[in-house]
């Protein structure tokens, strides 16, 4: 399945929510991004669960984690040493769940599908990476919590990790956009 160009025009019409593209884009560039306040989960009526509910509940933390998107973002670019094409591949990897099961990205599951994501991407797309003690240390989350997020993601993913160099040009391209926006929204450039 070939990209279609018009979709990608905007940041926002990427499946991936804009704050979690921005938080990629800024740690793929090493931007030191704005405080933003943390947004408070809202409590969800009761309703039968789908497969893409059980799916995102098991991404979702108990509570809201004490350390923003963005600091947690940058910490794992810090930490992780994987290369930038790592994050446009996450990006990917963020935007292809979103399209397959809306509604598994929210405040309490961001974090973890970041890490996640971003740990898939090196350990397919890097020639060196770390092991997943390492991952979950980095992240804080157990070993055995993070190879079982791991895969969810994959079987949520159809084992598809796998990004054409379109694909990667169009998410490198919506990443550019995305950081220039994230960028000028917050003073960086005159």
């Amino acid at each position: 399945q070939g990209l279609d160009e018009g979709c990608w025009r905007h940041p926002e019409e990427a499946a991936m929510p804009p704050k979690l593209l921005g938080v990629v884009s800024i740690a793929a560039r090493g931007l030191s991004p704005p405080p933003t306040p943390q947004p408070q989960p809202q409590p969800q009526p009761p309703s039968e669960k789908s497969a893409a509910d059980l799916s995102a509940a098991g991404f979702r933390c108990v509570r809201q984690p004490t350390l923003s998107l963005e600091a947690y973002a940058a910490r794992l670019r810090k930490l992780f040493h994987c290369s930038a094409e790592c994050f446009v591949i996450c990006a990917a990897y963020l935007d292809r769940l979103g399209r397959r099961h809306p509604g598994i990205t929210g405040p309490l599951s961001c974090h973890r599908l970041l890490l996640v994501s971003l740990a898939l991407a090196a350990k397919f797309h890097d020639d060196t990476h770390y092991v997943n003690s390492f991952y979950a240390k980095v992240g804080g989350l157990s070993l055995q919590e993070l190879n079982a997020l791991e895969l969810l993601m994959l079987r949520l993913l159809d084992f598809r990790l796998h990004v054409t160099p379109e694909e990667f040009e169009a998410y490198r391209c919506l990443l550019g956009r995305a950081a220039e926006s994230e960028a000028t929204s917050a003073g960086d450039v005159p």
